[in-house]
């Protein structure tokens, strides 16, 4: 027989010595256990990150599993490393952006042979 989910909160929360369980936390309690079947993934997913010396992130990981005929959504992945506590290295460093060209071709100097000496202010 099956007992719906109010009888057994109102079981439980009518007995003094247990906790107050809302029906919020039922369903959270529900989710605790969600990860646990997928420990042979997680175990493939760490043996991928740490073969590439932690510069996998999760698309990469992906791609991988997807290769090797693993069908599994980017997203999970992405949950099970977080809950793996798997932290990306960031070696590269983007260089710095810089529009200087440098001197290209020849520079000539005084073209038109501009004087712009003058012996008094206001001159020229």
């Amino acid at each position: 027989m099956k007992a719906s989910l109010t009888v057994i909160l109102d079981t439980i929360n009518d007995h003094p010595d247990l906790p107050h369980l809302s029906r919020s936390d039922y369903y959270t309690l529900q989710k605790v256990g969600k990860d646990t079947k997928n420990e042979k993934l997680m175990n493939r997913i760490r043996e991928l990150f740490e073969e590439h010396h932690a510069r996998y992130g999760y698309r990469r990981i992906t791609l991988q599993l997807k290769r090797e005929g693993v069908v599994v959504n980017h997203k999970k992945i992405q949950r099970l490393i977080t809950i793996m506590s798997l932290v990306v290295l960031h070696n590269r460093k983007r260089a710095k952006y810089s529009s200087y060209q440098g001197t290209i071709g020849v520079i000539k100097k005084n073209k038109i042979k501009q004087s712009f000496h003058s012996e008094h202010p206001d001159q020229k």
